[in-house]
């Protein structure tokens, strides 16, 4: 299956989990070695230093508009949104 990732890091969010892109991307890569049948094709990553820091989101939206990929491999939905409505929301 081609795939592909998202990571954000947002370093002033107080939720505890302030995990660095390289931090999540190795995780991802974790969960990765297990299975061959995911192939990343493309990793796409927004470091917050603004709220408004969102091109790789964007790029990674136009793409799978695209039909680039087939999969998106992320650490949690708190990668794409503050609740699982408005993940749910990006993800259609």
């Amino acid at each position: 299956m081609i795939c592909v990732s998202y990571t954000k890091s947002c370093p002033w969010h107080s939720d505890g989990n302030n995990e660095t892109c390289t931090e999540l991307n190795d995780r991802i890569s974790a969960f990765l070695s297990n299975r061959k049948e995911l192939r990343i094709i493309k990793k796409y990553i927004d470091r917050k230093n603004s709220v408004t820091a969102i091109s790789g989101f964007v790029d990674m939206v136009d793409d799978g508009l695209e039909q680039k990929y087939e999969c998106i491999i992320v650490t949690g939905f708190n990668q794409f949104a503050n609740s699982c409505t408005a993940a749910r929301h990006y993800i259609l």
